[in-house]
């Protein structure tokens, strides 16, 4: 901020003794601890790598990411691989393996080379009629009634059509609607900092003017002490000197209370300790120091671009409200697809071995392979299909409405930004000078004062004049800094961002 004296920058008023104790107490301090030097654009750039809100929005990318692959994934094949081992305590089969030892012997086969062929044809007939003593063996063989199975098999399935293809070429409206909250909330992070940063820095501008008119108030109050001793002033003008000084003493306060708080706000953004100490280098007026290169814009620039991209449909919110839209319509297509039959294809390969004892060698494994389709139609569900489509239809109305109601919102942001630009620039150019008259009148005062050609009321009068003309230049500089950086990240700001 800019301090005039006549025609350039005013001196600083003689140091007092409170005010050289505060320095040295000051540099003492700093000597423990030095504060951090920060920029505008260091603190966005902190902010947007430590801030909690950028940290949910880039989960919420990641998440919608993820989503999609769920989405994508019944299109795909499907390949699992099985590996399982069985072993059987107790089986219905044990009786084909367990006949009494005298029917094994009634119906053995016993023949020499002298049997006639009626002789073959009759025990043959006669081994028929009884239960072979090798069936057990042969069925264990393939698994019935084996006390170990080992199986290692592939399946395989492809979904050859089904009502959920319908909504596939919505897959992707998530991690879109995702990606737009990430812009989103690094818009909302960089105007939040740089708000805060720019709070900040007016603070200390006020504290700087509060301290400058309290030395001045000092001052005048030597001189009236001086004016009292030699008899030129009354008692009256130095108690009001004195109320004067004394009335600037809260108002001091609170402003420093108030620059404590707003960089205690400051800090908690860009995520640094409350305790630690900072030194704001941008000033309130340098809207230059911006991270990314990005640029304030301003209504006095030449080319209206410049002005930021208000355009309704580029918003952010109403973009991410379009990417529900598409997922809406994908989920009434999907529910309507409810009503169309399914095709798959499958296939199974197994390898199975039944051993009798201990681990089975590779070549003593079968093959078992099987491929099929499978076709299902839905015929009748109670309705439910009927009941998913109503409430899919349902929902794509109010997302359509509240698209309709983003868009209604965005054009009136829009407009209310470039009014707020339009009015802070306004102010801007009202103060931009008029600091300089107010100096030049209390300087003028001062003199009158001191030379007894004007009362205290005089000089207070021009005193408050002074003191809120840098007020007010300070708090229009703030503004236009924030309605101008409001204007440059509008088209990724939430509507709601105020």
């Amino acid at each position: 901020m800019p301090r005039a004296s006549g025609g350039g920058c005013y001196l600083a008023p003689p140091m007092t003794l409170r005010a050289a104790l505060a320095l040295i107490i000051a540099v003492r301090i700093g000597a423990q601890e030095p504060a951090r030097a920060l920029s505008l654009s260091d603190a966005v750039g902190t902010a947007l790598g430590q801030s909690e809100t950028m940290t949910i929005a880039r989960a919420g990318l990641t998440r919608a990411r993820g989503q999609v692959v769920q989405a994508r994934a019944p299109f795909l094949p499907q390949l699992f691989g099985t590996l399982s081992y069985t072993r059987t305590i107790k089986s219905q089969y044990a009786a084909l393996t367990s006949l009494p030892k005298n029917q094994f012997e009634l119906c053995t086969i016993q023949l020499d080379s002298t049997a006639t062929g009626a002789q073959r044809q009759a025990a043959l007939a006669a081994a028929q009629s009884c239960p072979s003593q090798f069936s057990g063996n042969i069925f264990s063989s393939v698994g019935i009634g084996a006390l170990n199975a080992y199986n290692l098999g592939l399946s395989f399935s492809q979904t050859l059509f089904d009502g959920q293809f319908l909504a596939a070429h919505a897959a992707t409206a998530p991690r879109q609607a995702a990606e737009i909250e990430l812009d989103a909330q690094r818009a909302q992070v960089m105007f939040d900092v740089a708000q805060a940063y720019y709070d900040a820095a007016l603070a200390d501008e006020l504290v700087t003017i509060a301290d400058s008119t309290m030395a001045m108030d000092e001052r005048t109050l030597a001189q009236a002490q001086l004016a009292r001793r030699l008899g030129n002033q009354s008692e009256f003008d130095l108690l009001e000197t004195q109320v004067t000084r004394d009335n600037q003493i809260p108002v001091l306060v609170q402003v420093k209370a108030e620059r404590d708080q707003r960089y205690l706000r400051l800090k908690q953004l860009i995520g640094l300790p409350l305790d630690a100490p900072l030194a704001l280098t941008t000033g309130v007026e340098d809207g230059t120091d911006l991270p990314g290169g990005l640029r304030l814009v301003s209504l006095n620039d030449s080319t209206p671009a410049m002005v930021g991209d208000t355009a309704v449909d580029h918003r952010s919110s109403v973009r991410e409200q379009h990417e529900a839209i598409v997922e809406t319509e994908a989920l009434v297509s999907s529910s309507r697809g409810e009503y169309l039959p399914s095709l798959s294809l499958t296939s199974s390969y197994q390898r199975v071995a039944f051993p009798t004892g201990g681990l089975p060698a590779w070549n003593s494994f079968l093959n078992n392979w099987t491929i099929g389709v499978t076709a299902s139609v839905p015929i009748f569900n109670g309705f439910k299909t009927h009941g998913d489509v109503l409430i899919a239809e349902a929902n794509l109305e109010t997302e359509k409405a509240r698209y309709n109601q983003a868009r209604d919102a965005a054009a009136l942001d829009a407009r209310s930004t470039i009014a707020e630009l339009r009015a802070a620039e306004a102010s801007w150019r009202a103060v931009s000078t008029s600091w300089q008259q107010a100096v030049h009148a209390y300087e003028i005062a001062e003199l009158r004062y001191r030379e007894g050609l004007s009362s205290l009321v005089e000089l207070n009068g021009a005193r408050i004049a002074r003191q809120q003309s840098f007020s007010n230049r300070a708090q229009a500089a703030r503004n236009v800094q924030v309605a101008r950086m409001r204007a440059a990240l509008i088209r990724d700001l939430p509507l709601s961002a105020r």
